[in-house]
């Protein structure tokens, strides 16, 4: 008798469609909360690029405790894209259920992601292969985070393990979208100075333009990623 075995569809452009078709299907779910989580990132975003030391130390102070919560609600809404594609595979999103489920584990994803950052831009800056090999050794972390609970070191070496003998997946997945989203980011914050007359209001909304363009996507593509290699939810 013959026995039939499937194999886990690790193919680059299946990856990135069952993203798109998650994207298309519920676009109001991943771009609304968006945009309200991308704003309160972004005002203290700007404002702790403006503040100077002339300012006085109280300004900088305030900018970086804004700069903090405005970092924790970007991490919410990635944490929140996750929830979002593991509950399409069901066809049933729910924004609160969504969000239900990503509050209990923001400081799990927020210090691992936080960690993972620093480490991959110091290799970055050191030197630049390993900088993007360890960005996508640990490329898995933020859902791994959220999925599974765990703390930085457990998560780090899970996610090692995981992409282990995938890091060309990794790096056209995870660590493209990674360095996509930076530019757009940057770039719309540049363009959205320019295009308004009032400074600080066009470099929000041009950051938080750019951050929508790719952070829905990137969020629900890294987790696409995890569900794959890790097998979460397979028959």
């Amino acid at each position: 008798m013959a026995v039939t075995t499937t194999s886990t569809d690790l193919r680059v452009g299946s990856i990135y469609r069952e993203a798109g078709r998650t994207y298309r299907a519920h676009p109001a779910a991943l771009l609304v909360p968006g945009a309200i989580l991308f704003l309160i990132f972004g005002v203290p975003s700007v404002l702790f690029g403006e503040a100077t030391t002339d300012q006085g130390a109280g300004a900088v102070l305030a900018a970086l405790l804004a700069q903090t919560v405005g970092t924790l609600s970007s991490f919410l809404y990635y944490g929140y894209c996750e929830e979002v594609a593991d509950q399409a595979r069901s066809g049933q999103v729910s924004v609160r259920r969504a969000l239900n489920e990503t509050r209990p584990v923001l400081l799990k994803l927020a210090a691992v992601s936080v960690i993972v950052e620093l480490l991959a831009g110091l290799g970055l800056v050191l030197f630049i292969v390993p900088g993007v090999l360890l960005a996508a050794r640990w490329g898995l972390v933020a859902p791994i985070a959220s999925f599974e609970k765990v703390w930085p070191r457990r998560a780090m070496r899970r996610s090692a393990e995981l992409v282990k003998g995938h890091y060309r997946l990794l790096l056209v997945t995870a660590v493209a979208m990674f360095a996509l989203e930076q530019v757009a980011s940057a770039a719309g914050e540049t363009l959205g100075a320019e295009a308004f007359g009032d400074h600080l209001l066009g470099a929000v909304l041009g950051d938080v333009a750019g951050d929508l363009m790719i952070g829905p996507f990137a969020g629900l593509l890294i987790a696409i990623v995890y569900f794959r290699l890790s097998g979460r939810g397979a028959a």
